[in-house]
């Protein structure tokens, strides 16, 4: 498996290195046509030059008369256009009318070969100073010429040549040049891509560390690192999750050790009960099999709502959503409870509302609902009040009793599982309700009113 850094570099060199390939393309392109450009200007500045040049010395009488030694006008032609200044890249020939050179007598060095005397033969002289382009292997030259007649009783042919060869020389030096500096970049590139990578991986491989020590369940807190952005987000993620897994573990070993004492009393009782019989210490086992019935039975629904917690944390618990009529549900829980008011000597008033739809489970609105107005039937003195509000497109339902009220210090943990105030039974009602309601996507509150506790469950309206 490739690490960060050897990918983070690899991607580097490679795109750094086809940006390079491309601009050293591009640069030959661009360079090659500006030299060939510049020598077609070269040329036809300098043919324009050397024909006033030309026209001046096929002016003036040949050298031999009056006295003097005899010479030709090609002489006196060739020995002026050498004596004038023209550009490094170009150079001048003198053919006769049968293009037999008459200057330089030999051609050996300059760019006159076999190539270029076909396309002399083959110019167009009646153009005169038209420039031909010459592409041969390796190289490109540029033609100018123009046709004398008359020059020493015959016509003679004036011929320009200029070549890239002098500047293809100076590209493959700027070339080298250029490739030098291009290796420099890179080195340097590659060298900043390691340290940035390494900079990257490093904070990383502290938190894959920690992760480690926190997945073996030793929840610590990663020091802050505040080298990115994205390294201190992923630090604080990882710190915060620590401190949710720290809180759920101590929950989880919380909750067992509370299952175990709220399991361990009925069972101990029943354990008891049962010796007894079997030893024939009690004379009536029927009040004994009662004691243990009882017991059996605050045992299954203590297993049961441990159950429900269990299968609500573990997010297995099928959901089934629809539109329910909340007044409706509310008032088939206030039915379900009647035995328990009558037991108990209390009094419920209801004030609902019709048609108020919510989208909800069944089941766990009505667990919800039965477990906060059990509480409140639980610790009133004689009346359960429970009311229906509308309120910002929300649902309310208030379940206010008239009892003592809720100590101050018991409020901040009532939602708590196995959190037990004066005259509960598990402690473990309002924590199910609590999460019932989470999975629901509703709230509950709870407040002392002007007489006793006050509940307030909110719930979204269906649509």
């Amino acid at each position: 498996m490739k690490t960060i850094r050897w990918k983070f570099a690899s991607v580097f060199v490679a795109v750094t290195a086809a940006i390079m390939v491309l601009v050293l393309i591009l640069f030959n392109i661009a360079v090659g046509i500006y030299f060939e450009r510049t020598v077609r200007v070269e040329l036809k500045n300098t043919f324009t030059a050397m024909n006033v040049l030309i026209e001046k010395q096929l002016a003036l009488p040949p050298a031999g008369e009056g006295g003097g030694a005899p010479a030709s006008n090609v002489l006196g032609l060739s020995a002026a256009l050498t004596a004038s200044k023209m550009s490094g890249n170009t150079e001048f020939f003198i053919f006769d009318d049968r293009y037999t050179l008459l200057f330089p007598k030999e051609a050996g060095g300059t760019m006159l070969n076999e190539a270029t005397m076909r396309h002399i033969r083959a110019y167009n002289f009646d153009k005169k100073g038209h420039i031909e382009r010459v592409r041969m292997p390796g190289d490109v030259y540029y033609i100018a010429g123009m046709a004398l007649d008359d020059v020493d009783d015959g016509a003679t042919r004036v011929v320009f040549v200029s070549g890239l060869s002098g500047k293809r020389a100076m590209l493959g030096v700027m070339n080298v040049f250029l490739v030098g500096i291009m290796a420099v970049a890179l080195v340097i590139g590659v060298l900043s891509a390691v340290a940035s990578a390494n900079s990257l991986t490093r904070p990383i491989k502290t938190v894959c560390r920690y992760a480690r020590e926190i997945g073996g369940g030793n929840f610590l807190t990663i020091p802050p690192d505040d080298s990115s952005m994205e390294t201190s987000e992923l630090i604080a993620g990882i710190n915060d999750m620590s401190r949710r897994l720290k809180a759920a573990d101590q929950v989880q070993k919380q909750f067992l050790q509370n299952a175990s004492h709220e399991l361990r009393t009925p069972l101990m009782s029943i354990q008891g009960y049962a010796e007894a019989i079997e030893q024939g210490v009690i004379a009536e086992p029927k009040e004994a099999a009662a004691v243990i019935r009882a017991e059996s039975v605050r045992l299954t629904a203590l297993v049961e709502e441990i159950m429900t917690l269990s299968k609500m944390d573990s997010s297995i618990y099928d959901k089934d959503f629809r539109p329910v009529d909340l007044g409706e549900a509310v008032s088939d829980c206030i039915d379900r409870l009647n035995s328990l008011v009558l037991k108990n000597g209390k009094t419920i008033r209801s004030s609902l509302l019709s048609k108020v739809m919510v989208l909800a489970d069944e089941t766990l609105l009505g667990q919800v609902l039965g477990n906060v107005i059990s509480n409140g039937i639980r610790y009133a003195r004689e009346t359960v009040t429970v009311r229906m509000l509308l309120e910002d497109r929300q649902a309310l339902v208030t379940v206010a009793d008239d009892g003592g009220g809720i100590a101050e210090a018991d409020l901040p943990h009532l939602f708590e599982r196995f959190y037990k105030g004066r005259g509960g039974n598990f402690g473990l009602g309002l924590a199910i309700a609590k999460k019932a309601l989470e999975l629901l996507g509703g709230v509950i509150e709870v407040k002392n009113g002007e007489q006793g506790a006050e509940f307030t469950i909110r719930l979204l309206l269906a649509n």
